[in-house]
C-alpha cells in the first residue's frame, strides 16, 4: 500500500497602495517512503508484533524540515535452521538502504548488538529515515536489504 504525499501551499499576498502586488508562497512538503524487502535465506521480516511476514513496507510520512525522521518498527526472525548474527559494525551492516531519494538517509537501531539469533528467535529493529532538508516530495520506491552473518566479523 502506498500513501500519497501531502503538499500544503499557503499563499500570503498584500496589495500595495500603488496597486502593485506583493506575495510570498510557503510550501511544506512531506515524503512517504515505500520499500521492497530483500533478505538472506532463513531471515524473515515481520511486523512489529512479530506475527505477520512482510513483503513490502510503507514508512510514515517524512516531513520536509531538516532533521525530520520517519520511524518504522519491524521484527527480524530467524526462520532457518542455524544460528546467525545481526550486525552493525564498520565491516558488516545487517540493514542497508539502496536507491534512497536525494536528501534522505537511512539508519537502524536494535539492541543489544551483536545479537545471536538462534532458530526461531526474533529481534526488534527500528528503521529510520532522515531528511536533510533537501528531499523532494513524492512517494519514492527504494530497497532495504537485510543480511544475516554466520560470524561476528561478518
Amino acid at each position: 500500500m502506498v500513501r500519497k504525499s501531502f503538499i500544503v501551499l499557503a499563499v500570503i499576498g498584500a496589495v500595495a497602495i500603488t496597486g502593485g502586488a506583493i506575495g510570498a508562497i510557503i510550501i511544506e512538503e512531506s515524503i512517504d517512503g515505500h520499500v521492497t524487502i530483500q533478505s538472506s535465506p532463513g531471515l524473515s521480516i515481520l511486523d512489529a508484533p512479530c506475527t505477520t511476514v512482510q513483503t513490502s513496507l510503507t514508512f510514515p510520512l517524512l516531513e520536509a524540515t531538516m532533521g525530520s525522521t520517519s520511524n518504522l518498527v519491524v521484527c527480524l526472525k530467524n526462520t532457518g535452521s542455524q544460528p546467525f548474527y545481526i550486525l552493525k559494525t564498520d565491516e558488516a551492516n545487517s540493514v542497508n538502504y539502496t536507491v534512497l531519494p536525494s536528501g534522505v538517509s537511512g539508519d537502524w537501531i536494535a539492541a543489544p548488538l551483536p545479537k545471536l539469533v538462534n532458530p526461531g528467535q526474533t529481534l526488534i529493529a527500528n528503521l529510520i529515515l532522515t531528511n536533510d532538508g533537501t528531499a523532494i516530495a513524492g512517494t519514492p520506491a527504494f530497497t532495504i536489504s537485510f543480511t544475516a552473518y554466520g560470524e561476528l566479523t561478518g
